[in-house]
This record gives C-alpha cells, sequence and structure tokens, in this order.
C-alpha cells in the first residue's frame, strides 16, 4: 500500500514490473496530489473480491512492462480490469503496454513494428481534442516494439471513423515508415473510449526526456475527466489510504543466530572514533598501505569518487563474512593479528550458518544498526564497518520478479560456468575497526579506530600516527609501481600469460539472441558482457605468489586511474579494479545519489571531448543512456518516495581517463515521513539512520542498471540464459558501509580478479567487458566498444602477455624497415580467412594503419549511421567512396585472385594470396586527375603484414656491400646489415657458381621470364643478374663492378619508390615496382606491366582461399609498437603519380 500525502483522492496503479513504474507512480502523486496504492499484476485481488477492492479508488493506471499484451502473465490482472461494467466501472488510464491491452481488448490487432522504438524521444501529433485540447504536438519517450493497427490512418481529411475498433477514438499519433508500405503509416500513441471512462498513451510521459509540462497537462486533464465522470455516476471519494509503516526493532522477525556471534566479535567497536591527522602531499594510499599491511593479510583499499582512499588496518578484532547466494551459505572467519599479518589461513575461526538472501540483508542491517557509531571526524566518509563487495549474482537472488519466473532465475543461476574454485562468494566483507583515510584533495591523512583502547596514549593510534609521519619525511623514491625489480619480476609472469578472449563467433550469437529479445518487446536494452580470461604462472617464492596481485593493482593504478580504483584480498580472491563508475553514494544524513555511465569513446590522438560528443550525441548513444537514466529514477524513487528524486546532470560526456563517457547523475533526498513503495515494504528497516535505508537502496537498485539494461528483472532473466555464465565479480558493486550511516560503492567494471590460491601452480585471471545492445546497436560496433573497454584493463600488462593479439611479433632485430605484425584471432573474427571486402578491415587493426585516414572516418560514420554501412560493404564500395574524397587513404594496389585470374605467365601458378596496401594522399585539382602521394606500402602474407622497404633502401644496401668487397677495407664488412628477411630471401645478388649446361639453358628461361615483371637493365644472357644464380666470371671484382654500376642505374630510376613485392616468394634480386609499367615504357622496351599498378582492378574475382590460423580464440588488441625510423625516412622519398578517378 502507499503512505499518505494527505491527499483524499486515491488511485490503484497496476505494476507490470517494469524498471519505470516508480516514475510514474511519483509523477501521478506529484502532479495530481493524490494517493498512489500499488499492486503487481501476478497479485491476487484483496479478500479474492476485485469489484468490491477497485471502489476504494477514484482510478486505475495500468503501467509499462516488457512483454505482450496477447500473453496473460505479461498483463495478469489487467485483464480483470476489462471485465468490470456498470456501476463497478471507474476511470482507467492504461501506459504503453496498459495502451496495448486497452486497444486489444477493444478490437484493435497488436502488431510488430518494422523495429522498435527504444528509448527515443519523438514529436507526436495529436487531434487536440480531450486530454489532448490546446496541444498541437508533443515531445515524448517512447518504449516499445509492438503497435495497435486501427487500420483507418490514411485518410487524407482528417477524419478517423472506420476503425477496426469501433469504440476507439484516436487522440495523437506519430507517422512512421514501415517496411513494405508505400506510404508512412501513422501509429497511434493515444485513445480513449468513447463511451467508457477508458483513456491510454503509447509513449511514456514520465520519461525524463519527455515534455513533463505537456505530459503534467494531460494528466491533470484526464484527472479532471475521471473525477467529474465519479461526480455524475454517484462514485464518492475514499478516505486516504492506509499506511503500512515501517516496522520497528520490537516488530522484527526473530534474528539468526549467526547474527549473535557477529555481535560477540565485533565487541571492542564502541560509538565513537578517534582519530589522529596529519598532512602530506607525498605520502600515497599504496605506500600506507603496504606499510600497514603485510602480503598476503586480509585487506581492501578503496577510492570513493576519486579523492578519498580509504585503507583497512588488520587488528585483533578483524573477521570477514562471505554470503553463497545459490545454497544460501554464510561464512564467518575470525582472524587474529597473525593470520592477518601473514597467511589469512592460520589460527582462524570458521562458522557457518544457513540464511536466505532476504534474511542476509536483514541481519547485515541490523548488525549496522546495533554497531552504529555515533561520533567521528565529519570531513571523512568512514569512520568503521565494512569494506568490501557483492558480485552480479548478489544482485540476482535480491531482484524482484513475478512467480512465473521464479523457477527460471533459480535454473539460469544454477548454471553459471565453473565450480566453487572459479567462482568467488556472492559478497564478502571485511569488519574494519581500524583504517587510514587520503584526502587527495587536501593531502590530509586521517588515522582511525572505534577501539577505546587504541585511543590511549602511546596507543595504536599514536604509534601509527609517528610511522606514517616518519615515512611521509623519509628520503625514500616517489610513488612508483615499485621497485625496476618488482617492474621485472612482474614482467616476467605476465610475459608467459597465456590470454583467452571471446569467441567472436560465440559473441555473434549472443548478439542475435539478444536482438531477438529485443524485437519481441521482452526488453528495450540488454547489456551483454563477455570474459577473457589470463592464465598466468604462480611466482616462484611464497612471498612473491603474495605480492603479485598488488604488483598487478600498482601497475594498473600507473596507467590506468580511476575515481574508483580499488583492491581486495579476501580469502583466495583478489580484486584489482580501476573502475569510473559510480554505482550508489549516501551520506550519514539524507542523501542518496547514483552515477550510471553508457556510451564509451576510445580516447586517440586525433579524439577530442567535442568529437566524443558528436559521437554520444547520436539516436543510438541517447536511447542507450536514457533508459538507464530512467531505470535508476525509478530505483531511487523506490527508497526516497514522490518529490524526494532530481536529476542532477542529464547524458553529459565526460572525460574519464583513456575514454570518453557519457554519463548521468541522479540524486535523491531519503524523507522516512514518505519512504518510496520498495523501503516501506520492507519490514527490515530498523531505525531512521542512513545506514538502514542505504543498505535498502543498495539491495533494491540490486544489481546495477548500467550492467543490466531495462526493465531489469526480464533483462536479468534473458541475459542469464543468453550469457550462460555467472559474471561473478564483474558488474558486482564495490566500497564501503559505513557505521556512521554512510556508503559508497562503485560498479565493477575495469576489474580483473582471480581465485587462485597462493599454493596453486597457476592463476587465472578473469577481466569482464561488455556493452548495451540496443535496436540501433550493430554487432561490428559492440564487440568494438567492449575491446575498447578491455584495453583499459589489459594496457600496459598486455604489452607483456605472449597470447595477447596484436601485440608486435617482430623477427629479431629486423634489417633495415622491415616490421611484421600478425594477428590470428583478428582472421578467426572476419570468419577465418580473409578477402577483398574484408583485407582492409584486418589493415586497419595494424600499428601501420592511420587512425585519421578517411578510411577511419567511413568506418566511424558507418558504425552511428545506418546510411553509410554501404560504403564500407564491399571493397569496390569503399574504395569507389574513398576515390571522392580528398586526404590520406588506404587501398589495395594488388589482389593475389585478380592477378591469377589474368593470362600473365608469371601468375599461371596457384594463387600466392599476397594482398599489397598503399598508404597515399590524394588532392583533388578541378579538371583534372586527382594528383596521388604514395607514402608506403605494405604487403599481406596470410596473417602477417610487411612493412614494405623502399627500393632506395634495399640498393642503397646493396651499394653498400659492394663497396665494402671492392676495397676489402673494412674488417666489419661481414657485419654490415642485410635486408635479410627471417622467413624470405636475401635482397643482394645472388651468389654466384658455375651452372651445369642444363641448368644454364633452364637459368636462361627464368631469367627472361623474370625479365618481363622485372624493370632492370638488360645484361648479357651470358650472365643474368635477375631470377637466375650467376656464372662465375673469373673473380669477384668484376662482379662486384657490374652489381656497383646497375645498382646505381636502379637507384636513379626507381630510388624513390616503395616494393610492392613479398619477400617470402619473391625471385632472390627481383623487384616490382608501383609504377613499373610507367617506367618501363619511359625507358624504352621495358612496358611489362606490374599487378594491378595503378591500384584499380577490373577483373572478375573468383573465390578467395581461405588463410587457416593456427591460434585458438577471437579478439582483438591494437599493437603497440610502431614503425621504425626508416619509415620516417621513406616519407622524404614521396613520389607522386597520377590515377583517376
Amino acid at each position: 500500500m502507499a503512505p499518505s500525502l494527505g491527499f483524499w483522492e486515491n488511485i490503484l496503479y497496476i505494476d507490470a514490473y517494469d524498471s519505470f513504474s516508480y516514475n510514474v507512480v511519483a509523477m501521478l502523486e506529484e502532479v495530481l496530489k493524490a494517493t498512489v496504492s500499488v499492486l503487481r499484476i501476478d497479485s491476487s485481488w484483496p479478500n479474492g473480491n476485485m469489484a468490491d477492492y477497485v471502489q476504494r479508488f477514484e482510478a486505475v493506471v495500468l503501467g509499462p512492462g516488457p512483454g505482450d499484451p496477447h500473453i496473460p502473465q505479461d498483463v495478469g490482472i489487467m485483464r480483470d480490469i476489462w471485465k468490470l461494467d456498470g456501476r463497478n466501472q471507474l476511470p482507467i488510464f492504461g501506459i504503453c503496454l496498459g495502451f496495448q491491452s486497452l486497444c486489444l481488448h477493444h478490437g484493435a490487432s497488436i502488431r510488430r513494428l518494422s523495429y522498435p522504438i527504444h528509448g527515443q524521444v519523438r514529436r507526436v501529433q495529436t487531434a487536440q481534442e480531450d486530454i489532448f485540447r490546446d496541444v498541437q504536438e508533443l515531445e515524448v519517450t517512447l518504449y516499445h516494439s509492438l503497435y495497435a493497427d486501427m487500420k483507418s490512418f490514411v485518410s487524407d481529411d482528417g477524419h478517423h471513423n472506420d476503425f477496426v475498433a469501433q469504440d476507439l477514438d484516436l487522440l495523437a499519433w506519430l507517422s512512421l515508415e514501415q517496411d513494405g508500405a508505400p506510404h508512412q503509416t501513422r501509429i497511434p500513441m493515444a485513445v480513449r473510449h468513447r463511451k467508457k471512462p477508458f483513456w491510454a498513451v503509447q509513449f511514456h510521459p514520465e520519461s525524463c526526456k519527455s515534455d513533463r509540462k505537456a505530459c503534467s497537462d494531460l494528466l491533470k486533464k484526464w484527472w479532471a475527466a475521471a473525477l467529474r465522470y465519479n461526480k455524475l455516476n454517484g462514485r464518492g471519494s475514499y478516505s486516504s489510504m492506509s499506511i503500512v509503516a515501517p516496522k520497528s526493532s520490537g516488530d522484527l522477525p526473530s534474528i539468526p543466530d549467526i547474527v549473535h556471534t557477529m555481535l560477540e566479535w565485533s565487541a571492542s567497536t564502541s560509538s565513537h572514533s578517534s582519530s589522529r591527522t596529519f598532512e602530506s602531499q607525498q605520502l600515497g594510499a599504496e605506500t600506507i598501505c603496504e606499510a600497514l599491511n603485510s602480503p598476503g593479510s586480509a585487506a581492501v583499499i578503496f577510492k570513493s569518487n576519486g579523492r578519498y582512499s580509504i585503507i583497512s588496518v588488520p587488528s585483533s578484532n578483524t573477521w570477514r563474512l562471505e554470503y553463497y547466494a545459490q545454497n544460501e551459505r554464510l561464512l564467518l572467519e575470525k582472524l587474529s593479528v597473525g593470520s592477518t599479518k601473514s597467511s589469512p589461513s592460520d589460527h582462524q575461526t570458521t562458522i557457518e550458518d544457513c540464511l536466505s538472501a532476504s534474511r542476509f540483508w536483514s541481519a547485515l542491517k541490523f548488525l549496522m544498526d546495533a554497531k552504529k557509531v555515533l561520533t567521528g571526524d565529519d570531513t571523512v566518509p568512514f569512520w568503521a564497518g565494512f569494506l568490501g563487495y557483492f558480485s552480479y549474482e548478489m544482485g540476482l537472488a535480491s531482484i524482484a520478479r513475478p512467480k512465473s519466473h521464479e523457477q527460471d532465475f533459480q535454473g539460469t543461476h544454477a548454471a553459471g560456468a565453473g565450480g566453487p574454485s572459479s567462482n568467488p562468494a556472492d559478497a564478502s566483507l571485511l569488519w574494519t575497526e581500524r583504517s587510514v583515510v587520503v584526502d587527495h584533495h587536501t593531502g590530509r591523512v586521517t588515522i582511525q579506530s572505534t577501539c577505546a583502547t587504541d585511543d590511549l596514549a602511546n596507543g595504536w593510534l599514536d604509534e601509527t600516527l609517528t610511522s606514517l609521519q616518519r615515512l611521509a619525511t623519509s628520503d625514500r623514491p616517489a610513488e612508483t609501481e615499485g621497485t625496476m625489480t618488482d617492474s621485472q619480476s612482474l614482467d616476467r609472469i605476465l610475459e608467459q600469460g597465456v590470454v583467452r578472449f571471446p569467441d567472436r563467433q560465440i559473441y555473434q550469437d549472443q548478439f542475435d539472441a539478444c536482438r531477438a529479445q529485443l524485437l519481441a518487446g521482452e526488453s528495450y536494452e540488454l547489456c551483454l558482457t563477455n570474459e577473457t580470461t589470463i592464465t598466468l604462472p604462480s611466482a616462484e617464492s611464497n612471498s612473491g605468489r603474495k605480492e603479485f596481485p598488488w604488483k598487478l593493482y600498482r601497475r594498473l593504478q600507473k596507467h590506468n586511474p580511476a575515481a574508483f580504483s580499488a583492491y581486495a584480498r579476501l580469502g583466495n580472491l583478489k580484486i584489482v579494479s580501476s573502475s569510473p563508475e559510480c554505482f550508489l553514494n549516501w551520506d550519514r544524513h539524507s542523501r542518496l545519489e547514483m552515477k550510471p555511465m553508457k556510451g564509451t569513446v576510445r580516447k586517440t590522438n586525433d579524439m577530442t571531448l567535442e568529437k566524443a560528443r558528436e559521437i554520444l550525441g547520436t539516436t543510438k548513444e541517447i536511447a542507450e543512456n536514457l533508459m538507464i537514466a530512467d531505470l535508476i529514477r525509478h530505483d531511487l524513487y523506490g527508497i526516497c518516495g514522490s518529490g524526494g528524486v532530481h536529476v542532477e546532470k542529464l547524458l553529459e560526456v565526460e572525460d574519464h581517463g583513456r575514454v570518453y563517457q557519457m554519463i548521468t547523475h541522479v540524486i535523491g533526498e531519503v524523507d522516512p515521513n514518505r519512504p518510496g513503495f520498495a523501503a516501506q515494504d520492507m519490514p527490515q528497516l530498523y531505525s531512521n539512520g542512513m545506514s538502514a535505508y542505504g543498505l535498502t537502496a543498495l539491495q533494491q537498485c540490486f544489481p546495477p542498471g548500467s550492467m543490466t539494461g531495462a526493465p531489469k528483472e526480464r533483462s536479468c532473466l534473458h541475459l542469464s540464459s543468453i550469457e550462460g555464465r555467472n559474471r561473478g565479480v564483474y558488474s558486482g558493486a564495490m566500497g564501503f558501509l559505513d557505521l556512521g550511516g554512510g556508503g559508497s560503492f562503485s560498479v565493477l567494471i575495469r576489474t580483473a580478479f582471480t581465485c587462485a590460491g597462493d599454493d596453486d601452480v597457476e592463476q587465472v585471471w578473469r577481466i569482464g567487458a561488455g556493452g548495451a545492445v540496443t535496436i540501433l546497436s550493430t554487432a561490428e560496433g559492440e564487440w568494438e566498444e567492449m575491446l575498447t573497454k578491455l584495453r583499459t584493463v589489459l594496457g600496459k600488462p598486455r604489452e607483456h602477455c605472449a597470447s595477447l593479439p596484436n601485440t608486435m611479433a617482430t623477427a629479431p632485430e629486423s634489417s633495415l624497415e622491415e616490421i611484421l605484425w600478425r594477428s590470428p584471432p583478428h582472421v578467426q573474427m572476419m570468419g577465418g580467412y580473409l578477402h577483398s571486402n574484408n583485407i582492409l578491415f584486418y589493415f586497419a587493426e595494424s600499428p601501420f594503419f592511420d587512425p585519421t585516414s578517411n578510411n577511419a572516418s567511413l568506418a566511424i560514420q558507418a558504425n552511428y549511421n545506418e546510411a553509410f554501412r554501404q560504403f564500407i560493404e564491399t571493397r569496390e564500395a569503399f574504395e569507389g567512396r574513398l576515390a571522392t574524397m580528398q586526404g590520406l587513404e588506404f587501398i589495395v594496389s594488388y589482389d593475389p585472385l585478380q592477378a591469377a585470374a589474368q593470362p600473365d605467365g608469371r601468375f599461371a601458378h596457384e594463387p600466392s594470396n599476397i594482398w599489397v596496401i598503399r598508404k597515399q594522399t590524394r588532392r583533388k585539382r578541378a579538371g583534372q586527375e586527382d594528383e596521388v602521394e604514395v607514402l608506403s606500402t605494405y604487403f599481406i602474407v596470410g596473417d602477417c603484414i610487411y612493412m614494405a622497404p623502399s627500393v632506395a633502401s634495399v640498393i642503397g644496401n646493396r651499394i653498400l656491400s659492394a663497396v665494402t668487397s671492392l676495397t676489402s677495407l673494412l674488417k666489419t664488412a661481414s657485419t654490415l646489415p642485410t635486408f635479410t628477411p627471417s622467413h624470405g630471401h636475401t635482397y643482394l645478388p645472388p651468389s654466384a657458381k658455375q651452372p651445369d649446361s642444363a641448368a644454364q639453358a633452364a637459368g636462361t628461361a627464368a631469367a627472361q621470364q623474370s625479365k618481363e615483371n622485372t624493370p632492370m637493365p638488360d645484361a648479357p644472357t651470358k650472365a643474368p643478374l635477375v631470377g637466375l644464380q650467376v656464372a662465375q666470371t673469373g673473380g669477384s671484382v668484376y662482379q662486384d663492378t657490374r652489381t656497383l654500376a646497375e645498382s646505381f642505374s636502379l637507384l636513379t630510376r626507381y630510388g624513390d619508390e616503395f616494393m610492392d613485392e613479398n619477400p617470402l616468394v619473391g625471385e632472390p634480386g627481383s623487384f616490382l615496382m608501383s609504377k613499373a609499367g610507367d617506367a618501363a615504357a619511359a625507358a624504352g622496351g621495358m612496358n611489362k606491366q606490374g599487378p594491378n599498378a595503378g591500384g584499380g582492378a577490373t577483373a572478375a574475382r573468383v573465390p578467395t582461399p581461405q588463410v587457416r590460423v593456427d591460434t585458438p580464440g577471437r579478439g582483438s588488441e591494437k599493437g603497440a609498437a610502431t614503425p621504425s625510423a626508416g619509415l620516417e625516412d621513406n616519407r622524404s622519398r614521396k613520389k607522386k603519380v597520377k590515377v583517376g578517378v
């Protein structure tokens, strides 16, 4: 039932388990000044008599919800409402699902939209009558995939009297283009019954992006019409509905026995927090934690809102709890000083009990209330209490759901991957009497304890103050991740890591499953996540194994600092987190706040905040964030009640380290005199203190809406089935519960965790990442967003993980400019082989790719604008679009299959499957051909990408070697660099040997064949230089002289070009130049064109042979290496070439 706001009129709200329901309730109470009572669709009518019960109310509102009005379970008792007749009838107002239920019951067909409209703001037209009187149009938010088909919206005279639903009048509509329709279809947005007091709207008037004034006015007009109907039909007003007040501690059900053990173990915790303070700008939280916590001890460090770092400190009264929701098991573990300072498995006392999830939350509230700290330093947010986390599955165990879904949730939860060793506890909290809080804004360090003996002269507080002050003034290195030895030991372990990325095809299947649920109206948005694992060997020494997680945390903080960074070592579980997202904060007085993040853009050199705002300002990104903004308003209204929630920031883009994020900031104010429905219905509230309200908010708002989608209950149900695993720590929440009444929790994203014990020979670290799938999402876009988020965690460590995709795999000391890059997972992600339509996308993942190119611009636009998709779907369209643009571009200058289809004898053998990519700039010239400047060339062999050397580099190396041989003066001649790929042929002239007559004849033929494609000077057939082992001429001096002369000739003619040849298959000493045909024609006689020299190709395509790769898994990471200095040298040797458009 509802709390009284002093209003006489009453409204019954039917809740369809929607995540926006309390927004509707609040709007009804705030705008209409009426008291609202809530009944869920799967409820039974009180006393089994609907007609009698509804007579207590002036009207009924049928709320929005997921599903289909045809399905009885989705609408529940809504169907009963339409059975009321005669004097039992009362005014009804339907919203979304309620609208569809009304239309279906009165003859309209409910059909599926071509594309759902979820979280989209549209302007609807009205008939300017009834509740829309004097309103021509209004802007509203839509959340629907179904619509009411009334057949007669195509009339041009403005009349609409020929409905299938004869008794319904159309009041508002939205014109949409439907697939297959020759004209726009009017989608009904509002109707009313001609004879009965029934109204309904398809849109959501309660959304924070709907026109608040216009929607408030239409509700007031409906309410006035409803009250008039009641008066005319003899329906009287009823007194305010009774309140079910929060129960006092004396009314509570029996407290679990295990709570008495908690109270006994926390007996030393007093009601006052004593403290000592000093200021230091040099002393970091990590240094303090190292000084006060031994390796391997139970410890938590949590940074709150980017300002405060809270560090747990062990004491003789330290204990922790673990809760497992699936088997309802609560574990308490008492840790002595000895165990916290060495191994947490020594000298411990363990107690177990069985407890339902609801009673677990009750036990926490009782303990927090019983041990409430009344006084302390008001400048710090934490005095004492719990530090730790709640898993995503803990949220699933607490979420409200229909009776019909109870078994479904249990089944999907139990189906999570892994056993006890791989899945952590669903809640793990460390009882903390002693702590240190660092204020990063002021440099103030607060040492505090709720143990009375610690406040004595020369007690723990004084000792710790002296110790930390001494540490702050000592001569020590600046804050780093540790000594060089620490860094090297960490790197040695990371280098042996084996990374397993999400499978690309499985992700595609999961994405398609999400999309199917969106199309079915089951959800508006689904936050699909996947897991990457890194298997690492454990350190050799016992101390090294204990220190490794801490070293990993320090490195993560160095390279990806965040507002809600955290580290935890709780039993075998180790967590390192760099989360930027606030889940829920509350202070010690009355304020609650939530800051969900949706929409991510990775930072690059050319990505600015303004560009990020433009990208995140698309319909897709706004819808994604708006759905969660409306969801958390609902969550907070459930605690704070009507009038207690307001939006501080809506859809704002902010800088968060390595990424730009879109955020919303919503604030709630708790008033015990008007608790929200979620708080009022909970008998576990023990006092009016914020500790109980904060815990209730944590329980009711969990799991974070930004990690589920909306509506939350139905979305979680489908995600559990689609993902098929337990998320564990990832997408849960981590923070503190303050005995003074406050609390702060982050969303556990950008987080890695492991359950490996210190004695295990290897440790498996789990890293989750994902993104919200909406109807406007693409699998490619969401996959890339997931990888962007993954990069923020892998960032620095990925450089050392041998199996991580996109790390540079260069040949040792590659000579000259040759650099190799390969990524088998990218090939797998593209279907297992490379072909004409994906070769440019594969190259775009290499470190040679320039994100400022027109290629990147087109790809980004296509990701966020469906109209651009056609330009990148095929290579022909892609390069055709590039040809209309001006600036930097990458094009395919050699397609092996097109070359193989040509009659040229050189390619009569099996296709080599070598692709050549050219980097160039294009400049438009009025009335003339485009001017193209070739900057560099790359060749792709299998899944390997090589940067081609310039001809000048190769010939210059050849000249140097020849000169060295001639003079015989340099002792270093044998060590001079030669361009010799580790897997291919040398580009030095081949050494001479005396062939037999048969070999001589074969050599002559081979030389002639090679010369057909090689722009080198003609040479006597008796001593061919190309494609043949050269005959001995009587001495090396003669050969070196010939080589030198010919090399100078080649250098003069072709020195500023790049080689369009792959060294793995090219004949020793032969070249294929990008402008070979031009140069040869100019030279006279050397007019054989190189393959696809101009960059265009007209030959018919043939099926591409598959390039199979041997690395399992699919994923992506940008390689960190960059081309060597030789590339910069090449850029100074540019060649201008004219090509046709």
